[in-house]
């Protein structure tokens, strides 16, 4: 069931943002990424999606400014990476499982809110000369809000589409 919430989640996300960028300006997608700013880097072991000591130290580091934001000015994205080594599968599985744990402890540690979207890919991309170690993360991520993205209740939204 959590795995469906957080698809269900990524998905509304890319829905909303594809509808906004079809109605904006070319240029507006590389001026939402210009924005994003990282507020923690969590780092795990090969294989693994789970918090040490380390990683929740950061996540809490985190969580003060988070709890300060407000909602309709940035939107929060927690992506989870994996290094490329074995399979596209379960590389992906692994990087959205470590968003997931990071999201886990910001909700259950600090109650923040739901309105976070989580994504996981395979750490591919400039990371050319990147210690393995370091590619195999989540991270905490800001963007403004540019699109006036309204954040929907995830819940809420699965319920009513389950009832029609």
């Amino acid at each position: 069931m959590r795995h469906l919430l957080a698809v269900c989640g990524a998905l509304l996300i890319l829905m909303a943002v594809s509808a906004a960028a079809d109605q904006s300006l070319p240029g507006e997608v590389e001026q939402l990424l210009a924005t994003r700013k990282v507020l923690a880097t969590v780092t795990f072991s090969m294989g693994s999606a789970s918090l040490d000591d380390t990683a929740r130290a950061a996540i809490d580091r985190a969580a003060k400014e988070l709890s300060t934001l407000a909602k309709d000015k940035a939107l929060v994205r927690i992506e989870g990476f994996s290094s490329p080594e074995g399979e596209a599968n379960s590389n992906i599985s692994i990087a959205v499982m470590r968003a997931r744990a990071v999201e886990d402890y910001l909700r259950g540690r600090h109650q923040i809110p739901v309105e976070i979207y989580l994504s996981g890919s395979v750490d591919r991309v400039g990371a050319e000369g990147r210690d393995l170690a370091l590619r195999r993360r989540a991270e905490i991520a800001l963007y403004d809000n540019i699109w006036q993205v309204q954040p929907i209740p995830v819940g809420q939204t699965i319920l009513e589409w389950q009832q029609r």
